[in-house]
């Protein structure tokens, strides 16, 4: 009795076990999640913020034990040039469209109904090349230029899968603002491990994907 006592205790804390590899994961998801919101205070740094998030948990999907801090501090860094930039053509472009979607909501002439609906055409590729240029960017080294044409082309490529990704998210924060419990379950989610969680599923989606690509240099 006391042998099989002692090898439950042993299963239960043994580091190699399921579920502490589960815990450790969450953990790191957690730590992780922290260091994104603190990182994207300053709203211009929230390009690099995302690179790093998605190097950092990349790590964490194929390592254990990994130093997550270090890993990030380090992406945050080398990555900020690249980071920056990608950022601020999010940023521009979603303010550009909102603004203008806001500006011509109230008016109904054919100019502006397109100029309505090119906005939203511009977001919507945005989106789309946005899904898979923050992914590059940390798995890759290429230049600016090379991480968006790459992005277009495969987001084309893959377009059901893009798709599906925008509609997810779609649906996600449509279900989010649906009621006031919603936005206080919500809000906790995010919080505590929201944003690491939902770049840890998007790369698990990316990954067939990018082993396609894995002969770019690096």
């Amino acid at each position: 009795m006391r042998n099989r006592s002692n090898q439950l205790l042993e299963s239960v804390f043994n580091t190699d076990n399921r579920l502490m590899i589960v815990c450790e994961k969450i953990l790191d998801l957690v730590t992780l999640n922290l260091l994104f919101l603190i990182s994207c205070l300053p709203i211009v740094t929230i390009g690099i913020a995302k690179i790093s998030l998605y190097r950092t948990v990349q790590e964490v999907r194929n390592s254990r034990r990994v130093p997550v801090l270090r890993l990030y501090a380090r992406t945050f860094r080398s990555e900020w040039k690249q980071g920056l930039a990608l950022g601020s053509i999010e940023l521009m472009v979603t303010v550009v469209c909102f603004f203008n979607i806001l500006f011509f909501r109230g008016q109904t002439a054919m100019l502006f109904q397109g100029m309505k609906m090119l906005a939203f055409g511009l977001f919507f590729l945005m989106s789309m090349v946005m899904l898979y240029a923050y992914p590059l960017a940390a798995r890759f080294e290429q230049s600016l230029q090379e991480v968006l044409q790459i992005a277009f082309v495969v987001a084309g490529l893959h377009f059901l899968w893009t798709f599906g990704m925008l509609v997810f998210v779609a649906v996600f924060a449509f279900l989010l603002i649906g009621s006031s419990w919603t936005i206080v379950f919500g809000s906790m989610f995010f919080l505590l491990a929201g944003f690491s969680s939902l770049v840890y599923l998007h790369l698990g989606i990316l990954e067939p994907i990018f082993r396609k690509y894995d002969h770019l240099p690096q």
